[in-house]
């Protein structure tokens, strides 16, 4: 029976790509003390990394959001190159992590008498060779598989660095539900970062449209900008347009 379910774990796990303790309990129908122990288990098992919280498994033992970054690439590029209009010289500007703000800070290098302030390592590398660019990084609790620093100390370092523009990508996005999130403590300081940032840009691939993620971050008219490649008659952007909220799109999709 342990055998069946761990097995059952794995296959959810390489679908999933990571998943929290109690979204497992739930999808297995066993108590969270249960995958605990299934999940010290397996801890040793290639491709498997243990998060505060949960799991995440990635077949060539890569970081994940190194892995996501060649998914959709061409999309995530259109995406972050739209974004860069948002920046103007001089500017000090937040970049959040995951893999479309990868894409963002490998279009951000060429720009000139710039501050970027991120949680991210993968962004601050990108950017490390830019000579224009200053970055300050957060410090916090390192988790690996998207190259991020979190909670307490991040967020009380980022209530010290003041910036005027943030552009963070999200697991979802929708009129009702908000921005949102499925690792609890990521999304916790990212939602610090909806909080203090004056001006929020989000950066979202159209299937995270109308996507509700279990942790909430903010609610959607928290950010001044959405930039999508979601087609115009897309039911949930006419949803978020209706809170007021601007978008843009990539030039490849302006016109759809």
């Amino acid at each position: 029976m342990k055998g069946v379910r761990q097995k059952s774990l794995q296959d959810l796990l390489r679908q999933h790509g990571q998943l929290t303790v109690k979204q497992l309990s739930e999808r297995l129908e066993v108590s969270e003390a249960t995958i605990r122990r299934d999940l010290q288990e397996l801890s040793g098992t290639s491709g498997f990394e243990r998060m505060h919280g949960g799991v995440a498994f990635s077949e060539d033992r890569e970081p994940p959001v190194m892995a996501r970054r060649r998914e959709n690439a061409a999309a995530k590029m259109a995406l972050a190159k739209r974004a860069i209009e948002e920046i103007y010289d001089g500017a000090t500007i937040f970049i959040g992590s995951g893999s479309t703000m990868a894409c963002f800070a490998e279009c951000l290098s060429g720009n000139s008498e710039l501050t970027v302030i991120t949680n991210a390592q993968n962004v601050a590398l990108k950017l490390a060779a830019a000579p224009g660019i200053s970055i300050m990084m957060t410090g916090g609790a390192f988790r690996k598989g998207e190259m991020s620093l979190i909670g307490p100390v991040a967020e009380n370092t980022l209530r010290q660095m003041p910036f005027e523009v943030a552009f963070i990508s999200a697991q979802g996005i929708s009129a009702g539900s908000g921005i949102t999130n499925t690792f609890a403590p990521e999304a916790s300081t990212d939602r610090v970062v909806v909080e203090l940032a004056p001006r929020l840009v989000l950066v979202a691939e159209a299937y995270k449209l109308g996507r509700v993620a279990p942790i909430p971050i903010g609610p959607a008219d928290a950010a001044d900008l959405l930039i999508t490649d979601a087609p115009r008659d897309d039911e949930e952007l006419a949803r978020l347009e209706a809170l007021s909220i601007a978008v843009a799109r990539p030039l490849a999709t302006a016109g759809a």
